[in-house]
């Protein structure tokens, strides 16, 4: 028989062992309560008739709440975001805003949102999302020959749905992938406003799906005092479905075809992008992406600080 006056503390790696009469009497009595030092865990006692067992169970105590640094955080809500069942699921929303010059120049207004998700399947990761977007498009363009010349504006809108699937294999620092996405594009009525070159403008609507097959990898670079992550991909993507936009037009009642920049029917795509705190809640991101054909390339670049207060 043991009996404790006062609290009962066991050292890490020890033991205890009791021992039961199988003659009868087993356990009599309860402990008045049981507490641990670990963050994350409450431990918990169970009685039987011949035995006690403690469990730890997962508490409520987030990993952001004992988190310190900055880089502690941002793993905390790394590891936040994975649920019991390794399923990630998240929301994205935002604006882009695109200026396009050249003969003509256009203005797009983008309003996007979305969803995500992604888990593992053994060693394979599956990602998924889908997402729609609003484009408030204005556009002008100078149209001039012999003795005429025109100005000529437009403003119209657009609705863009995109969803794609990937399924990509982690190989040290690499991560092979294959990808499948599919975009509808809707394109609204538009009417240009200027003199005799003035068009109406019919709606269009694209529907293109993509397959990219790739690799990608990730490092860590410092930089000053601070350590980025630096992240890039390359891959080759085939491009089926509507591929040549065309748009039904009008002048002074005479109905004709206007058809844009074919999307190439294989390309090579890549991005570099280049990610990290540079301060105490100051984050950097820079990045590159691009689409190499043989019709035309395709260049983007961006750039993003981060405040959090």
């Amino acid at each position: 028989m043991l009996s404790v006056d006062g609290d009962l503390t066991f050292s890490s790696g020890s033991g205890y062992e009791v021992e039961v009469d199988p003659a009868g009497g087993g356990i009599a009595g309860r402990l008045d309560a049981v507490t641990s030092t670990y963050a994350f865990l409450t431990p918990r006692l169970g009685y039987a008739a011949d035995a006690v067992t403690l469990t730890l169970d997962r508490n409520d105590v987030r990993f952001s709440d004992v988190a310190s640094s900055s880089n502690q955080r941002a793993t905390s809500a790394a590891l936040e975001a994975q649920t019991p069942g390794g399923v990630r699921l998240g929301m994205i929303g935002g604006h882009n805003r695109d200026r396009m010059r050249g003969q003509g120049q256009a203005d797009v207004d983008s309003y996007h949102v979305g969803l995500y998700g992604g888990g593992m399947l053994g060693a394979v990761a599956l990602r998924g999302g889908l997402a729609v977007a609003r484009q408030d498009v204005a556009a002008q363009r100078f149209v001039a020959f012999a003795r005429f010349a025109d100005g000529l504006a437009s403003h119209y809108r657009a609705m863009t749905s995109q969803m794609f699937g990937e399924a990509a294999w982690r190989i040290g620092a690499v991560e092979p992938f294959v990808t499948l996405a599919h975009v509808r594009l809707n394109v609204g009525r538009g009417q240009e406003s200027g003199a005799a070159a003035a068009l109406q403008l019919a709606g269009d609507r694209m529907r293109t799906s993509y397959a990219t097959v790739g690799t990608r990898g990730e490092t860590q670079v410092a930089l000053g005092g601070a350590r980025l992550a630096v992240r890039g991909s390359l891959g080759g993507r085939h491009a089926f479905g509507d591929q040549l936009p065309v748009v039904q037009a009008a002048l002074d009642g005479q109905r004709f075809a206007v058809a844009g920049l074919p999307i190439a029917r294989n390309s090579l795509v890549g991005d570099v992008r280049l990610h990290g705190a540079i301060r105490d809640r100051v984050q950097l991101s820079l990045g590159y992406q691009g689409a190499m054909a043989r019709g035309g390339r395709n260049h983007g670049m961006q750039a993003g600080l981060n405040w959090r207060f």
